[in-house]
């Protein structure tokens, strides 16, 4: 097993996962994994949506964009960070330090800080240091 191999096939796994929790209702949150000299491990979080089909980061967002300096229409847009383009896609009230959760073109999940989201959608005029996305693995 070597990291090219392990990478592939946790994409793959992640794309089959998350098809076979859209056909039931819910939502991959975080697929992530490990691997080893000849194995590999990988961590999968469902969530389930409520009834409207929304997953609880977007409801999050819905309710709580306010209190984080963020507007509601900022859900879906998308926004350049460091030259990759990203589809902002949720809030997680819980994660203080990144509570904003978006997409990147390839599936990638990332992590943002309120920072680095009021930037790319307000402009705020502040320098933003040290305060990148992070990958969800």
């Amino acid at each position: 097993m070597n990291k090219s191999l392990a990478n592939r096939i946790h994409k793959e796994a992640a794309d089959a996962v998350k098809a076979i929790a859209e056909k039931y209702g819910m939502e991959a949150e975080k697929i992530s994994g490990s691997y080893g000299e000849a194995d590999m491990k990988i961590h999968i979080r469902l969530v389930g949506t409520d009834p409207s089909g929304k997953s609880p980061a977007v409801l999050d967002f819905e309710r709580l964009a306010g209190m984080y300096g963020a507007k509601q229409e900022w859900l879906g847009q998308t926004f350049t960070e460091h030259g990759q383009t990203f589809t902002l896609t949720g809030l997680k009230p819980r994660n203080r330090k990144y509570p904003f959760l978006a997409e990147a073109k390839d599936g990638g999940q990332y992590k943002f800080t309120r920072r680095a989201i009021n930037t790319a959608f307000a402009g705020d005029p502040e320098p933003v240091l040290r305060d990148h996305g992070v990958t969800l693995k």
